[in-house]
């Protein structure tokens, strides 16, 4: 997964079903697909799997360019389609408290997607889009 990708981490028991939708409706609403991978499987000491809850996550992960705005005329339809995905976030948690979605910031520390405003999850593409080039 490149280090650009703006990356939604899904956990919890509908983690699965949560990332099929998330996919789905970010290929929907920004014409993009989404790659769904599962994280590697935690290891205790003794070499065996471990980590139950890291079998029901996924990372959804999208080209941070997906989002980025480079012009301002085109920031209120992207903040459109950030509120679309933050929506769908809040409805999850609302409906599923224990699934989780968080999103990946550069400096490593992960955020809650239904917290977020859109205009952070516009500038955080922005800033890995412009990492990229």
């Amino acid at each position: 997964m490149a280090a650009n990708n703006l990356k939604f981490n899904i956990q919890g028991p509908q983690a699965q079903t949560v990332a099929q939708e998330l996919a789905a409706m970010i290929d929907q609403t920004f014409d993009h697909s989404a790659q769904i991978t599962k994280p590697p499987l935690a290891k205790t000491t003794d070499n065996t799997k471990a980590d139950p809850v890291a079998i029901a996550a996924l990372v959804i992960a999208i080209p941070s360019a997906v989002l980025a705005v480079v012009d301002l005329v085109q920031r209120p339809k992207k903040k459109s389609k950030a509120d679309h995905v933050i929506d769908f976030a809040q409805r999850q948690h609302s409906q599923n408290p224990q699934t989780g979605i968080t999103i990946t910031m550069p400096n490593g520390v992960s955020m809650n997607l239904d917290q977020m405003d859109s205009n952070t999850l516009i500038d955080l593409a922005c800033q890995l889009s412009k990492d990229q080039g």
